[in-house]
């Protein structure tokens, strides 16, 4: 089961190009969750979120954030879609896979969806604790070329995925920042 980029981003350009009040975060917050300065709780982690983003839950994640404010060049094919750069936090159950494995499996059902997928500067790391995975990725989708920061976090018997999720254009705004936010995922 995909848990990363394909539910968010496809869910995403749909959902972004069909909202009427983009200032408006889908689901609001997640229950149970808060955020104290730019450090957002949930129930099971805590991750450090990009400042001036807005706190959402799109189907399928357990939190989303949303920059509402991005504005695209006029006629783009982002502009056309009403595109916003995001992030998403999911999660799944290892079935004894390791993050090996559970990255492979990700990446690999993501070429089949979107074959342009391309990954590029992919990085293990041990990031508070949990070894995890760090990805950058590139694809086309509708017309707009994408970057994408793909986080795959192993916690015992399941394992968290962080996306950031950017056009191309706006990769080299955004790219430290998501590195930032990624370093900082900790389980409670």
């Amino acid at each position: 089961m995909v848990v990363s980029v394909v539910v968010a981003l496809g869910f995403g350009v749909y959902y972004f190009s069909k909202q009427s009040d983009e200032n408006a975060p889908f689901g609001g917050a997640p229950e149970g969750s808060e955020t104290q300065g730019n450090k957002y709780i949930g129930e099971d982690f805590t991750v450090e979120q990009i400042p001036g983003w807005t706190v959402g839950h799109v189907p399928g994640t357990l939190v989303s954030f949303h920059n509402y404010s991005e504005e695209h060049p006029d006629g783009s094919p982002a502009a056309k879609l009403n595109f916003k750069s995001y992030s998403a936090v999911s999660f799944s159950d290892t079935n004894s896979q390791t993050l090996e494995e559970i990255y492979e499996m990700n990446i690999n059902q993501l070429v089949a969806m979107i074959p342009s997928t391309k990954a590029f500067d992919v990085k293990d790391e041990t990031i508070n604790g949990l070894p995890s995975k760090l990805a950058a990725l590139e694809l086309n989708q509708q017309g707009v070329d994408y970057t994408i920061l793909l986080a795959v976090y192993l916690a015992g018997d399941k394992y968290y995925v962080m996306s950031f999720n950017t056009t191309k254009e706006k990769w080299p705004e955004y790219k430290d920042q998501f590195y930032v936010s990624a370093r900082s995922f900790e389980i409670k």
